[in-house]
């Protein structure tokens, strides 16, 4: 740029250097496999080494960069073109986002220590005049306010790990696949049905399902076996309870029984309770008991 840039200026260039060179070998770790962004990386590191020389020779005074020193020059050129000072512009700009952070981070510590304190004036005084050069439409920091804080090689590919990281498994169902197919097909539908609202974290509809599976179950099993007539008094079917007990003489473990009148209670006081707060995880417990329910009950072994 003819003429070079005002001082204070480039002393926020190296400010940005200082903080964000550390980011790039970092960043050359983390993308070690990757050659393309290693290079762009090197070129980088090696622009803001050279840049970095070139403002050490006027030895600034950085403590206070928006202010000017007897000693030091107005301007000072850097030999760059329009390119290099929209990256500079947009390293400047995310300089002020990383010190804006840490200033938030301390408001909301629970105590401040004397540190703290000193850290947190210092920053205030470095973001409002940084700010106020990126609001001042006559300053060259806002003409390349627009385009962002700049991200650098290999950082977007970083991001989207880490948001991979974070974010929670897929949650899968709880009757699998291979046991819904051996069930009869009203059977089928519920379980499937249950699995949707698991995995929507829906637990009163999930109780709700639990509640008709598993009468209706032991009902198809006796209808499979050709013996209804063992679940029905007077032409009608048994209540649930009595179900479960006529199931216990068909079911190869009998602790399945015991675990059924169990997790029973929570089905019914479900309906019956007014002060049950149903969560995922009664669902979830109760779902799992179901299933090895039904997988007993309608194992190809019974069904043969």
């Amino acid at each position: 740029m003819r003429g070079g840039l005002w001082t204070n200026t480039v002393k926020y260039y190296r400010l940005a250097i200082k903080e964000f060179l550390p980011v790039l070998n970092e960043l050359k770790n983390k993308n070690s496999a990757d050659a393309e962004t290693i290079k762009k990386l090197n070129d980088l590191i090696e622009i803001y080494d050279e840049i970095a020389a070139k403002i050490d020779r006027y030895n600034l005074n950085l403590e206070d960069p928006n202010r000017s020193y007897a000693d030091e020059p107005d301007k000072i050129d850097l030999n760059l073109d329009e390119r290099m000072i929209e990256h500079f512009s947009r390293l400047a700009l995310r300089l002020l986002e990383v010190w804006k952070n840490r200033k938030n981070e301390i408001e909301n510590k629970p105590y401040l220590t004397e540190k703290n304190e000193d850290e947190f004036y210092t920053l205030k005084e470095l973001i409002w005049p940084l700010e106020a050069q990126f609001n001042n439409q006559s300053m060259l920091f806002f003409k390349h306010k627009n385009e962002g804080a700049l991200k650098f090689p290999g950082e977007e590919k970083q991001e989207i790990q880490k948001t991979k990281a974070e974010t929670p498994q897929q949650i899968s169902g709880i009757f699998p696949d291979e046991l819904i197919v051996k069930l009869p097909k009203d059977i089928q539908i519920l379980c499937a049905e249950f699995n949707f609202n698991y995995k929507n974290r829906k637990p009163n509809a999930c109780i709700l399902l639990l509640r008709r599976i598993l009468p209706l179950s032991i009902v198809r099993k006796f209808q499979i076996l050709d013996e209804e007539n063992e679940i029905k008094v007077d032409g009608n079917y048994l209540e649930t309870r009595s179900l479960v007990g006529k199931a216990e003489k068909i079911l190869k473990s009998k602790k399945i029984y015991q675990t059924i009148l169990n997790f029973k209670l929570v089905l019914d006081s479900s309906q019956h309770s007014y002060t049950l707060n149903v969560t995922i995880m009664d669902a979830e417990g109760a779902g799992v008991a179901i299933r090895v329910f039904l997988e007993d009950l309608f194992s190809l072994e019974n069904n043969e």
